[in-house]
């Protein structure tokens, strides 16, 4: 598996990315985003996969994982992080994989017509979330903020996602969380993060869907039919509103599709992106 760990200076933060190079003749390059408080570690398997096809590049968002903390989060900020990313890197021939957060940051990406733009795949995530959903996962965030092990943070965490691969999450949480001075082991991320306010939903709705609207290139949208933060209306406005969009729904997934399905996310992806 040839992955590196690269940096790469921003304005104002430096965020860390992995880089499968994928084949010599690729010319095509997969852009995977994390959700809000996961890392670009959570892609790892499916990534090294999918690097036998194309070039595959997985950063931790700002605030996350190895990137460093920010003053700003909000969204319009992270999609200049991400226009910033593919200018500095010089990719084109794009496919932009949005998983949760990263859905929302993808969107608004893709709605500003960028011409390196070829796929958009939104892993679970629509302009609108129910409120309740919204409320109670900024809720779930402060339930549990320090462990004594990290197998007690892999055991918290499989409580709460009754359809994760276990090998899946295992990875995800060993590479979420780092240890403290005092020997207990905390989330690997901004703790702003954690408040409404760090990214503000103020008027994201609706910009939300303006940007849907202008998007143009073929779009798949992949759904956990047991999550509750994309509904099946709002999966379905999805495919109204963008002219070239297909959606696909896993039974006994919920929201985190990659790590509840990842063969079934993997196949979707190759057969999207015409591989194999």
């Amino acid at each position: 598996m040839n992955v590196q760990d690269e940096l790469l200076d921003l304005d104002d933060v430096r965020l860390h990315y992995r880089d499968w190079t994928g084949p010599a003749e690729a010319s095509a390059t997969l852009l995977l985003l994390h959700g809000l408080t996961a890392h670009a570690r959570q892609w790892d398997s499916f990534a090294a996969e999918m690097s036998r096809y194309c070039r595959v590049i997985a950063p931790d968002l700002r605030g996350h994982g190895e990137s460093q903390w920010a003053d700003a989060y909000d969204l319009d900020t992270q999609v200049g992080d991400v226009r910033a990313m593919v200018a500095a890197l010089r990719v084109d021939n794009v496919t932009l994989v949005g998983q949760s957060l990263g859905g929302s940051i993808a969107i608004r990406y893709a709605g500003s017509g960028p011409g390196e733009l070829a796929r958009l795949v939104l892993v679970d995530i629509a302009p609108t979330i129910p409120k309740a959903t919204r409320t109670q996962m900024y809720t779930d965030f402060k339930q549990v903020a320090r462990f004594d092990s990290p197998e007690h943070a892999i055991a918290t965490e499989l409580a709460a996602s009754p359809f994760a691969s276990h090998d899946h999450l295992s990875h995800r949480i060993r590479n979420a969380i780092q240890r403290q001075p005092d020997g207990s082991w905390t989330w690997r991320y901004d703790p702003r993060l954690e408040e409404p306010r760090a990214i503000s939903f103020k008027g994201a709705e609706e910009q939300g869907w303006a940007a849907a609207a202008e998007i143009e290139v073929p779009t798949l949208v992949m759904r956990g039919a047991e999550s509750e933060y994309l509904t099946p209306e709002n999966a379905a406005r999805l495919v109204a509103t963008i002219p070239t969009c297909v959606l696909v729904e896993f039974p006994e997934c919920g929201h985190v599709v990659p790590m509840d399905e990842p063969d079934g996310f993997r196949d979707a992806m190759i057969q999207f992106m015409s591989l194999g």
